[in-house]
């Protein structure tokens, strides 16, 4: 009889810690995920007064605020492949956005558009991996100084590293297949060895 009520409550031991772990857990996920939330609001709200107020007027002025809305240093080249989409999604909240009349709206619009602009034609595909980046800059470079056999060369070797990559996709995505269905399997059988 001691011995069954001893089970009984190492089962519900088990259950409330379990239960503990799973809220504590998706407490911490929500808490992070507001942060994040609260962060790329400031990030807004930061660029859309510098723009309106004249202290961003260049792609140097984005740049450096990018830098320290981010806690990047002065010689930080990462930047390059993050400010692009950073602009981007500026604009897509900029379109969903309340706060602001449609005139000024239209004008960030356009300073952002601009900047966009001028990002891109300074560092063109910073948004690739380094290998595709090189490759794109490779045949840019030798199409502008119509060197034919060397940019077709290039783009074989772009096509080759794309068919690399497409099958470590395709091995992980098969992996991944099996591996959901086991984690489950694993989770579950952990339960049922808990709670036995």
């Amino acid at each position: 009889m001691g011995s069954a009520i001893e089970l009984v409550d190492r089962q519900t031991l088990l259950a409330v810690f379990t239960v503990i772990y799973v809220l504590t857990a998706a407490w911490f996920l929500f808490q992070a995920q507001q942060r994040l939330t609260k962060r790329k609001n400031e990030q807004k709200e930061i660029v859309s007064k510098g723009l309106l107020s004249g202290a961003i007027e260049s792609v140097e002025d984005m740049v450096n605020v990018y830098k320290g809305i981010n806690g990047l240093g002065g010689d930080d080249i990462s930047y390059q492949a993050s400010i692009g989409r950073f602009l981007r999604e500026y604009l897509a909240k900029l379109a969903a956005s309340d706060d602001l009349s449609a005139e000024q709206i239209k004008d960030l619009k356009g300073k952002v558009n601009e900047f966009l602009k001028k990002i891109d034609e300074t560092a063109p595909f910073a948004e690739l991996p380094a290998a595709e980046r090189n490759l794109m800059v490779d045949i840019q470079r030798f199409i502008n100084a119509r060197d034919q056999a060397s940019a077709f060369r290039k783009l074989e070797d772009l096509a080759g590293l794309i068919a690399v990559k497409q099958d470590e996709f395709e091995t992980l995505r098969q992996l991944n297949r099996w591996l959901i269905p086991i984690a489950v399997i694993g989770l579950t059988l952990t339960v049922i060895f808990g709670i036995a």
